[in-house]
């Protein structure tokens, strides 16, 4: 997913408009997972009415107490205002027991598509994820 972000940077960048001009919302939040701080890679896609995609995700890693901060580029943090379809894929903890197969060390615990609003300035998400 991220090395795709990569690629539609430059076709954003011939039609004229910079990452630096578009206007983002600061965007934190924690996962749990059965209600324990978890670590998950999670993506907010914005979207529009239709559900169609709108422009650049913004992505982030929870750390293991389960927080995270979104970030638009390496540089940037936040998100683009409006609707988003998110992505979270629950990880396995690094003190977990040690997997068994070759997926299971690769797969995620839990893996769920939400949808949320970015509003203008601060937002805070905190998605409590179950089996």
């Amino acid at each position: 997913m991220q090395r795709m972000c990569w690629l539609l940077l430059p076709a954003c960048l011939i039609c004229g408009c910079s990452a630096d001009d578009i206007p983002l919302a600061e965007v934190t939040g924690r996962v749990t997972f059965n209600g324990q701080p978890s670590p998950a890679e999670i993506v907010f896609q914005p979207h529009d009415p239709q559900g169609k995609t709108t422009g650049r995700p913004s992505m982030a890693h929870a750390a293991g107490d389960g927080t995270f901060r979104l970030f638009f580029t390496r540089e940037r943090p936040g998100a683009v205002v409006g609707p988003h379809q998110i992505s979270i894929a629950v990880l396995r903890r690094h003190d977990a027991k040690e997997p068994q197969t070759y997926t299971e060390a690769v797969a995620p615990l839990k893996s769920v598509r939400l949808q949320r609003v970015v509003e203008p300035g601060r937002n805070y998400f905190d998605f409590a994820i179950k089996y």
